[in-house]
């Protein structure tokens, strides 16, 4: 039995002592954790005539779809009411969606153009 004992341990300290070291190093290794979902998906979408819709009410941590449906760039500001920037939305030609996980705090929000004022959508945020 001692010499079972001391050959395992005697040939593979090297191994040992590496998956401890990474066990150390990277704690989530080998943890098959849930990757975090979002609450709600909300979709948005812009066409000729604006927003549609062109108000809504989402939970802190949704999931924000805007398709553009014209296909044309565009250049979208999302800020606070008081019109403190939070993300820009670009849509380059062709490129016609744009998917982000927002955590925004609970508020109103303007999602708008600055370069077409008719272009505007208010998005209120409520906590989850």
């Amino acid at each position: 039995m001692k010499g079972k004992h001391q050959l395992g341990f005697t040939r593979f300290p090297s191994l040992v002592l590496l998956g401890l070291c990474l066990r150390l190093a990277f704690p989530g290794l080998g943890t098959h954790a849930e990757p975090s979902r979002p609450s709600q998906v909300v979709l948005l979408s812009i066409g000729r005539f604006g927003f549609q819709p062109a108000q809504l009410t989402m939970l802190r941590g949704a999931l924000l779809r805007i398709t553009n449906r014209g296909g044309s760039e565009l250049n979208l500001v999302l800020a606070k009411e008081n019109r403190q920037k939070v993300h820009d939305v670009r849509f380059r030609p062709k490129s016609n969606r744009w998917t982000r996980t927002l955590d925004l705090p609970p508020g109103t929000y303007v999602l708008s153009d600055p370069n077409r004022p008719d272009l505007v959508c208010r998005i209120t945020v409520l906590n989850k």
